[in-house]
């Protein structure tokens, strides 16, 4: 398991037998961690403007990104010369290709694994809500702070953070649509309702699962922050949190969820494991095939 310290900047690494090492440091406020099926680390080093690779003995390759330049540029050339800003999150499909939520440009990027060479694949830089239907490189995001793609490479999710919205790009065709958020910040939880339906505030994580299912958190008026699972077909479910208790093993719905920093699926289980303000790592077994709500 790969861990990013934002504070103090360091990425630490956990092996088989629970035993943690430092991987990296001397990287500034690093945030979003993705590891490729070659066994390769990525890391969005967001207050370098950059994107690196990390490697277990403590190796730093930057990938995309200049420290010197936080701006967008680059677009059709190497990635390497290309400018970033204030990168959040990554993700790589199994082909390789790296995707990069360029936070402060409100774009997502595509570095191509064949090439090296970087692309917009949504977002125009506006800072706005907008383009749900055509082109996701002429639709407006808000600040994208997480992402996630399929193993395929053939869907993108975005997490639109200040439009409280999650988007899905046909990697395919390139139109983008909302498939979540409603544009609210809270407000009740109603049995049935639909990603469409569901307030999402802020969202600053989301992951995907194997079976494509996605998970975030969502904030209702009778449960606090919880966790839901949102299905192929938008159904959504509570999977964690909305109880009281912060015992170790206690049943993931009656969990009092701490402030989550970050989500993602243990690939071998299909687990949660859940990062919280706390410096704490939750673990939640048995997520992909969750009781009821």
């Amino acid at each position: 398991m790969w861990i990013v310290e934002t504070n103090p900047a360091r990425v630490r690494v956990v092996d088989a037998g629970g035993v943690i090492q430092t991987a990296a440091s001397g990287l500034q406020q690093p945030i979003g961690v993705a590891i490729a099926t070659d066994g390769k680390v990525y890391v969005a080093d967001t207050g370098n403007h950059r994107v690196v690779s990390v490697l277990a003995n403590g190796k730093v390759t930057v990938i995309a990104g200049d420290s010197a330049h936080p701006a967008f540029h680059g677009d059709g050339g190497p990635a390497r010369r290309a400018y970033l800003f204030e990168p959040y999150d990554v993700a790589v499909d199994d082909a390789g290709d790296l995707f990069i939520a360029d936070t402060g440009n409100s774009r997502v990027r595509e570095v191509d694994a064949a090439t090296g060479k970087i692309r917009t694949v949504a977002g125009d830089g506006a800072a706005e809500f907008g383009g749900d239907g055509g082109q996701a490189t002429d639709a407006h995001l808000q600040r994208p702070e997480s992402i996630a793609v399929d193993g395929a490479g053939t869907t993108l999710y975005i997490a639109d953070t200040r439009n409280d919205r999650i988007r899905q790009v046909d990697l395919a065709t390139g139109v983008i649509t909302t498939i979540g958020g409603n544009g609210g910040f809270s407000g009740p939880f109603v049995p049935g309702a639909t990603g469409l339906d569901t307030p999402m505030n802020h969202l600053n994580t989301i992951a995907l699962d194997a079976e494509g299912n996605l998970y975030m958190v969502v904030d209702y008026t009778e449960f606090g922050n919880v966790i839901m699972q949102m299905s192929p077909d938008g159904g959504m479910t509570r999977v964690a949190g909305g109880g009281s208790s912060q015992d170790a093993g206690v049943a993931a719905l009656d969990l009092s969820l701490p402030q989550v920093t970050a989500l993602a699926i243990e690939p071998s289980t299909g687990a949660l494991l859940m990062a919280s303000n706390e410096g704490v790592v939750y673990r939640i077994a048995g997520i992909t095939t969750p009781g009821a709500p």
